[in-house]
């Protein structure tokens, strides 16, 4: 005869955060916060960044136009490479591009320096994912691989848009921010470079 059908078991609901972890949370919270307040507040009393609000203020289109073209331009390389991404996803690399990296590889490897960090992605016989880490990035830029493989075209249009973007959207709050603000996002900025280039040094 049929078997009666079991009962789904309902799942257990997740556990709360120990109240411990929460008030870490909060106080991590709160100190980011007062961070970005003691920031703001030194910006505001600090006499150069008043007299560069003043001039920003008084130069502000000359200063405004190249930032929101360097931004224009990083936007359209961003969403242009995004586009071409989904638009090529899974494309066969072909025969002289695999032989070409390959070819490569081998002398980073006979040169030294790189031999140890591989470039999964690129000597395969399709692009799949579009994702990449520092040593991928560094290995690729030592390679010259956007020579060979659009995969790498399309990545490094991607960065250099969301490099340009970024600049400009954060160059154009400089310029018309308070000057508390202004040291806040060129404190950002400069924190971003930083670990980026922590990130590649380390990869």
């Amino acid at each position: 005869g049929a078997q009666p059908a079991r009962e789904e078991e309902p799942e257990a609901p997740a556990a709360a955060p120990p109240p411990a972890s929460r008030l870490r949370e909060t106080m991590g919270q709160a100190a980011g916060l007062a961070i970005v307040l003691l920031i703001i507040a030194i910006g505001q009393s600090l006499p150069t960044l008043r007299r560069l609000e003043v001039y920003l203020h008084l130069h502000q289109k000359a200063c405004l136009v190249p930032l929101i073209a360097l931004g224009s331009l990083g936007a359209v390389l961003f969403l242009g490479a995004a586009i071409a991404m989904v638009l090529a996803q899974g494309r066969p690399l072909s025969r002289r591009e695999l032989e070409e990296l390959e070819r490569r590889m081998a002398l980073l490897r006979q040169g030294g320096g790189w031999a140890a960090v591989r470039v999964p992605k690129l000597a395969v016989g399709a692009e799949a994912g579009e994702g990449a880490s520092f040593a991928e990035i560094k290995t690729a830029f030592q390679l010259r691989a956007w020579e060979v493989s659009p995969r790498w075209r399309r990545m490094i249009a991607m960065m250099a848009g969301a490099a340009l973007l970024f600049l400009g959207l954060f160059g154009v709050g400089i310029v018309i921010a308070p000057a508390g603000v202004k040291l806040l996002l060129a404190a950002a900025v400069l924190y971003a470079v930083v670990r980026t280039a922590i990130g590649f040094a380390r990869a």
